[in-house]
């Protein structure tokens, strides 16, 4: 089901598609094209990111040729479902779900068609990729090449060491998350509600079983100022996942002053931009696939 609207940028379709019993609710932004052009379904971060988290990357792909699919992830916005009840398969489905869709879309080239995943998407688009011969390329900004938990101890590590300058204090407080850690691993994990659950079912996931599946051209973007994922560990881990499974057609782009979100903070005006060069890179690489 789809409505549509013109803007000056670009024409936009409002869509829907199914996975299982969820209905995801989304835009379908399409470039001014006479010729297929290559898309690329957009995979959310953690929390409750709807379509209109990822526009402006829609908008900024759309000028460079490129079909963007953003949607509410389930439960949120006008999708219906629960990310909190589920786990990352759960996520890999929706975006398949969002692949068949583009695939069926007669401006758009099947041969083309990726997935591009941020932090957490980080997680679910090798899942996803490695599960589908449709996905063509892989786009992952800032993906963990650990677990969730491992990535949450690096995170908290590094927050805990600058709270205090007592060392017992910081070795006590990394203590109680490693014992929090410990709990919610062996704890009913059917009965944890909301974000507990989900963490609990989330948090051993091991990206690299399925890094070792993804056969398809790989770009992988970090920022060297990340303090949610350990850039130069997470490349390395991912790149020697990749070379196991014989993959040499990847790419790996650190961004200097980049943070988690590849952004930076500008010295005069005090706001945060993107990293100059990082968005066209992306745009460019998708357009060569």
């Amino acid at each position: 089901m789809a409505t549509y609207s013109d803007t000056p940028l670009a024409r936009e379709e409002a869509v829907t598609f199914h996975n299982g019993s969820a209905t995801l609710a989304g835009t379908l932004v399409l470039p001014r094209l006479k010729s297929p052009c290559p898309g690329v379904v957009l995979i959310h971060g953690s929390g409750d990111d709807t379509r209109d988290d990822y526009r402006m990357f829609a908008d900024h792909f759309a000028q460079h040729g490129i079909a963007c699919l953003i949607y509410d992830k389930r439960g949120v916005g006008a999708s219906t479902g629960s990310w909190r009840a589920g786990t990352f398969a759960e996520l890999a489905d929706d975006a398949l779900a969002g692949v068949r869709l583009l695939a069926q879309h007669a401006e758009i080239d099947q041969q083309r068609i990726g997935l591009w995943g941020c932090s957490e998407g980080g997680w679910v688009a090798p899942l996803a990729a490695s599960q589908s011969a449709q996905v063509r390329f892989v786009v992952a900004v800032s993906p963990p090449g650990m677990s969730p938990v491992a990535q949450e101890e690096y995170r908290r590590k590094l927050l805990i060491m600058g709270s205090s300058r007592f060392r017992l204090r910081r070795a006590w407080r990394r203590a109680n998350i490693r014992m929090l850690f410990r709990i919610l691993r062996h704890s009913p994990k059917r009965l944890l509600p909301g974000l507990a659950g989900y963490f609990a079912r989330t948090m051993d996931f091991d990206p690299l079983q399925y890094w070792k599946g993804v056969t398809q051209p790989v770009l992988l973007i970090f920022g060297a100022d990340d303090k949610a994922v350990p850039p130069q560990q997470s490349a390395a881990m991912i790149e020697a996942a990749l070379r196991e499974a014989g993959n040499q057609d990847f790419t790996i782009r650190i961004f200097p002053n980049g943070d988690h979100g590849i952004q930076f903070r500008n010295g005069e005006t005090k706001q945060r931009m993107f990293v100059p060069g990082y968005l066209d890179m992306v745009a460019t690489w998708i357009a060569v696939r």
